[in-house]
Order: structure tokens, then C-alpha cells, then sequence
């Protein structure tokens, strides 16, 4: 969760947990087993690039004495891998071991099993330096070696960590085999857990066998791969369990949202100082400069033009305030939401904050309160309908990034009855923005009496949502060469070897984003659009689209589809036609195809008068999700258009 400042968990336990045994410390026992024997496995399994032998996971909760008897967690892993080709090798050759909330790293071990018996063993010592891997933060690693095609290796880590008990996600299911999977969560007798199992875990029960400690035990013997599937929630359909802190003895709901709405909307609004208020109100006098009379969507995309073009939010900040986020130019990601709320404040303007999760890796759970669901910021608007991201500096009012919508989330507001105010949260949905905001626009207009065997195409593309947010927002970003190669790549719609003769590029400002369409207009030559054959000639119409993805399966498909967003893609090619000549297969352009209640079409029509033909083409995908029944029928959708890529007309006289 981004920037919650919330009563620690920990603190709570701390507090209880000096009336209750501590559990044991059931990692300091854990070891691996001595033989040198390769692990023997169905022959099938050995066609796979790798098959995990034994992925075991725990979590130890006690009550360190050397950390004033604070709840510390000790995070165990145990883990041995068959590799059976060279790729399988070069993506095990190094074993990470993640210390983003680590007090210390206890043990870790490694090893390498070879064919004939030899064992290469690893310890501590041969730890190669930190790194940091950008979003996945700071690592150790051991460099593996001596691995040959039939190898085994198999490693242990146990990891001191301050306990994260608000929302725990654990993912057992990967593209791999895994033979032998267990998850194990230890604590003391006063502290009770509860899960959400998700895509066929099984279903989690206190485990009686450990005495007093309170203890769940989950062995799973086989999970089957799953693949990556295009449109698909490939990381949310995994095998998965949540799992948090319930309660500490008499105390429950240690996780409840309604906590987090008050902590988070008193975090967000804190009292300002006579000389924050003046600041405020100089810039927005001097340099937001909002007036009365403006729509209520104009005001908002002011003060968020402001923020998001002056301020930046980084995690080297060390304060959220106000003043020194104007200031310094810089704050932290709980800075940014503050200058929002105050100015939106000073512009009374009605909004709610809240958080949802990215719904491709983990869709937001109405009834299972976690934090793990509390991953992704986001202000809403009433009185228009209408989202901000305040912490994503690409986006603007009005587009939420796609996987934050077709999904619920937590809605935070104040609700003030006579003198007493409160922050409230309710679970509500976040709907996905219709097809027509994201629309993908193509105009072809070609003369073939100018230039029968090289004619100049002349090409205007307009991208609006979502396709627009990929570009508008970093262009002027980019260096001259690098938006000339994006320039460039865009306007050769045949094909790579067409010839860019001249273009503009329109509304690339920031403040076009969601506002205005990115638009690209120009000519282009392309003389492999028309062949010979014979004494006809072959005009490649349907490569006028663009390329077009097809889905093509080479395992049998298990997800269903899912979409990023809706989308909406509409095409119009006219092409003159010397006299004299007449097209053959003219028809081949009527394609009728639309499935699941029209929600996925695609539609080709033509005209053909005076000798201009005028093709055009539409295709819509206006629905997010589809089960896996419905699969067939999308994907006849999404390769119709694939199909009409190899339209080729004959033409001759």
C-alpha cells in the first residue's frame, strides 16, 4: 500500500503479546536432505525446461527478546529446481535473495546436484554484493555454478523481517511444474489468521498438531503450469492464498478498512499553518489561475497541470509537507496527495480519495478486508464521475491507468453531521471507460492515377485513451532522434519498408493528454503495395489497417480474457482506380463478424463508384472480461482482423 501512514500492527501485537507464549522457532531445525541422488520423475516431465522438485514456504512469527520482545517474522524458503535445458540454466544461474524488509539474513545456503553424484555447495560466503533492481529494490545473490543440463539445485534462505500481518498475497502457481508444495505459517497461541484462497487453493484450517502454537499447514502435491496467455489476468488466475492477522486474543478486525479511511484522510488534510495557507493561495492566484466561472473538469486539470508539471514525488524525500514540496520541488508520494486535497480544498471542489489493486495481478476482494488490496492510489470526483491519479505523473482527470478499472475498490470521504466530521470508507466499483474514449483512427487516401506502381499514400492518424497515454504524455520527454524513430515507425503502416516522405505531429503538449487526440498526418511511399501478376495487378488493401496481432495457440488454452480496456478501432481507405480497370474479388472487402452480443465485432464494407473505392472497417472490443467458453469466439474476432491483413485485390483492365 502507497504512503499509508496507519497504526503499525506490530505496535498492537507488542502490546498483547507479553501475556502469550511465544511460538517456536520452528526454522532453526529446517534442513535439507543429505543424499546426493537425483530426484527421479515421470520421463514426460523431463521434456519441460525445468520442473521445481520441492517449493516449501514459511513464515515463523515469535517474540524476539532481542528486539524488546517485538513480533519479528522469520520468512523461510526452501526450494530445489531439475534443469533440463540450457535456457532453464541461464534463468537459474543466480538465486536472489530479497531484503527490502529485512532486520537480518539468518541462513542461506545453496547447491548444485549433478548427474553423477557430484555436489557443488554454496554458503554464505559466496554472497556476491547487493544489488538493486529498480521497483524489486535491494538484493543479494548467489551466482550459481558448475550447472549442466540435468542438474538439480536446491537452496535455503531464512530471512529476519519486520512482519507485514495486514495482507499477505502468496502465489504458489507459476509457468513451471512444482511437485510437493507446502506453506506453513507458525505464531503464538494469541494470534489467529484468516485466509482467501483464490484459483483452487485449497481451503486453509488451523492445524491442532503444535500444541499451543498456533499453526496452518498447506501441502499441495502437484500444480500444473499454467502459460501466459494473451489477453488474459495471466498473474491474478495463478493459485494463490491471502492471509493476514485477524485478531490477537480478544481483539479483532486488527485489519479493517475503516481505520485506514480515517488514518488515511487525516494523514491527507493536516492543519495548515498561516503561512502554508498564503502559499497556496498565491499560487493559485499567480500561477494555477482558476476562474469562477470555469467548469468544475477545468479547474481540476488545472491544479493538476500545476502539480504534476512543478512536482515530483521520489522516495529520497524525507517530508511530506506542504511548503517543502513547493519549495523543493520535490516531496513524497503522500506530498502529492496532500498539495491536491489542499488546493481542491481551496477550489471547493467535492472528491473522495482511495485505493484499489491492479486487477490483471490480484482483482480487489469485496469481502476479504487486506491491504494487499490497497496497492493503487486514486481521487474520485463526484459531482462529474470522473478519476485523477495523483501519484502517476503520465496520467490526467478523467483515465485511470486500464488496470485499476473493471475492478472495486475502497472510497474514502468525510462525512461531517452537525459538528463532528469523519472519514468513512465503502467498497464500491470502478467502472471501465467505454470503447469510444479509446479509439485508434486510420484515413488512407490514395490516387493510383498519379502513380500506378509507387503511389503516394496519404495518411492521417488520430489515437485518443489510452493509445494516446502511451505517447502524448512522454513526447516531449524524448530526445529529436528518438521522436523521429517513434514518428516514423507510426506513419509506416503497410509495412517496414515503406518510405516516409513527410509528416506533422499534433497535440503532444501535456496539456492535450486526455483532452485533445494525438494525431499524425503525412505521406508515404510504399511500392510493394502494388505487384504484377501477369497482366493483372495484385493491390494490397489489407495491409491499409496496420498489422494486426492473431491468437494462435500452442497449448491448449485455460484463461479466459481478459482486456486492458475497451477499444475501438474504425479505418477508411479510399483509393482511386485508373479507368479502364475493375476489381475481381471486391467482395472479398464484405467481412460480417460479430460475437458475444456485439461486444466483439469486426466489419468490413465497401463502395465502388466512379472508379474511387472506399473501404470501410470497423472493429470493436467493448466488453473487459469473458470466461473461457467464450474464448473461441473472441479469438474469431481478434483474427478476422489478422485475416483481413492478406486481403489482396486483383485489379486488371
Amino acid at each position: 500500500m502507497k504512503n499509508l501512514l496507519l497504526k503499525s500492527v506490530a505496535t498492537v501485537l507488542v502490546a498483547f503479546g507479553f501475556h502469550s507464549a511465544n511460538a517456536q522457532d520452528f526454522h532453526k531445525a529446517y534442513s535439507w536432505d543429505s543424499t546426493s541422488t537425483l530426484t527421479e520423475i515421470d520421463s514426460i516431465l523431463l521434456l519441460e525446461p525445468s520442473v521445481i522438485l520441492k517449493n516449501h514456504i514459511t513464515y515463523d512469527y515469535y517474540y524476539d527478546p532481542e528486539y524488546n520482545r517485538s513480533l519479528v517474522e522469520i520468512y523461510s524458503i526452501h526450494r530445489r529446481i531439475k534443469l533440463n535445458t540450457d535456457d532453464a540454466i541461464e534463468s537459474y544461474n543466480r538465486v536472489y535473495i530479497p531484503l527490502n524488509n529485512s532486520i537480518e539474513l539468518i541462513e542461506a545456503k545453496a547447491r548444485v546436484i549433478k548427474a553423477n553424484g557430484e555436489i557443488i555447495t554454496l554458503d554464505e560466503d559466496n554472497i556476491k554484493s547487493s544489488e538493486d533492481l529498480g521497483e524489486e529494490g535491494k538484493f543479494k545473490f548467489f551466482a550459481i555454478e558448475g550447472i549442466e543440463k540435468g542438474s538439480e539445485i536446491e537452496y535455503i534462505i531464512h530471512l529476519k523481517n519486520v512482519p507485514s500481518l495486514n495482507g499477505k498475497t502468496i502465489t504458489l502457481q507459476s509457468d513451471e511444474w512444482r511437485l510437493d508444495n507446502t506453506l506453513q505459517i507458525f505464531a503464538p497461541s494469541n494470534l489467529e489468521f484468516a485466509f482467501k484462497s483464490l484459483n483452487g487453493f485449497p481451503q486453509v484450517k488451523l492445524d491442532t498438531n503444535y500444541g499451543d502454537t498456533t499453526a496452518y499447514v498447506i501441502h499441495i502435491d502437484t500444480l500444473e503450469p499454467i502459460y501466459y496467455e494473451d489477453f488474459s489476468a495471466y498473474n491474478a488466475s495463478l493459485t494463490k492464498v491471502l492471509f493476514k492477522l485477524e485478531r490477537n486474543n480478544y481483539n479483532k478486525d486488527l485489519v479493517n478498512y475503516g481505520d485506514v479511511a480515517e488514518n488515511y484522510w487525516n494523514n491527507a488534510h493536516p492543519e495548515l499553518g498561516k503561512s502554508t495557507e498564503k502559499l497556496l493561495k498565491k499560487i493559485m492566484s499567480k500561477e494555477i489561475m482558476v476562474e469562477d466561472d470555469w467548469k468544475e473538469i477545468d479547474k481540476i486539470r488545472a491544479v493538476e497541470s500545476y502539480i504534476k508539471t512543478n512536482i515530483i514525488a521520489t522516495g529520497q524525500a524525507n517530508t511530506s509537507e506542504i511548503e517543502d514540496a513547493i519549495l523543493n520541488k520535490y516531496t513524497t508520494e503522500m506530498g502529492i496527495t496532500k498539495l491536491f486535497c489542499a488546493f481542491f480544498d481551496i477550489l471547493e471542489i467535492e472528491y473522495q480519495l482511495g485505493f484499489t489493486s491492479n486487477r490483471l495481478d490480484l482483482k480487489f476482494d469485496q469481502e476479504f478486508e487486506s491491504y494487499s488490496f490497497l496497492e493503487e492510489e486514486f481521487m474520485y470526483f463526484p459531482k462529474i464521475s470522473k478519476f485523477l491519479c495523483p501519484n502517476e505523473p503520465f496520467y490526467r482527470v478523467g483515465l485511470l491507468p486500464a488496470v485499476y478499472t473493471d475492478n472495486y475498490g475502497l472510497f474514502i470521504k468525510n462525512v461531517t453531521v452537525g459538528d463532528y466530521s469523519s472519514a468513512v470508507g465503502k467498497i464500491e466499483y470502478i467502472p471501465a471507460e467505454p470503447a469510444e474514449t479509446t479509439q485508434n483512427l486510420i484515413d488512407v487516401q490514395i490516387d493510383l492515377n498519379e502513380d500506378l506502381f509507387e503511389p503516394t499514400i496519404n495518411l492521417t492518424r488520430e489515437f485518443t485513451g489510452y493509445t494516446a497515454a502511451d505517447i502524448q504524455p512522454i513526447y516531449q520527454l524524448m530526445d529529436q532522434e528518438d521522436q523521429e524513430s517513434l514518428n516514423r515507425e507510426l506513419m509506416k503502416l503497410p509495412g517496414e519498408t515503406a518510405e516516409v516522405i513527410e509528416y506533422e505531429v499534433l497535440n503532444t503538449e501535456p496539456a492535450d493528454i486526455n483532452v485533445k487526440p494525438l494525431v499524425y498526418k503525412g505521406q508515404i511511399k510504399y511500392p510493394e503495395l502494388i505487384q504484377k501478376a501477369g497482366d493483372k495487378l495484385l493491390l494490397k488493401v489489407g495491409e491499409l489497417i496496420g498489422p494486426q496481432s492473431a491468437l494462435y495457440d500452442e497449448h491448449e488454452r485455460k484463461l479466459g480474457v481478459e482486456n486492458d480496456h475497451n477499444r475501438i478501432y474504425e479505418r477508411t481507405i479510399t483509393i482511386k482506380i485508373p479507368e479502364g480497370y475493375t476489381i475481381e474479388n471486391i467482395d472479398d472487402l464484405n467481412v460480417d463478424i460479430k460475437e458475444l452480443n456485439n461486444t466483439a465485432l469486426f466489419v468490413s464494407s465497401y463502395e465502388f463508384t466512379d472508379q474511387t473505392l472506399t473501404v470501410n472497417v470497423s472493429e470493436y472490443y467493448t466488453q473487459i472480461a469473458y470466461p473461457l467458453s467464450d474464448y473461441e469466439a473472441y479469438r474469431t474476432v481478434i483474427n478476422a482482423a489478422a485475416n483481413f491483413n492478406k486481403i489482396v485485390l486483383v485489379i486488371k483492365k
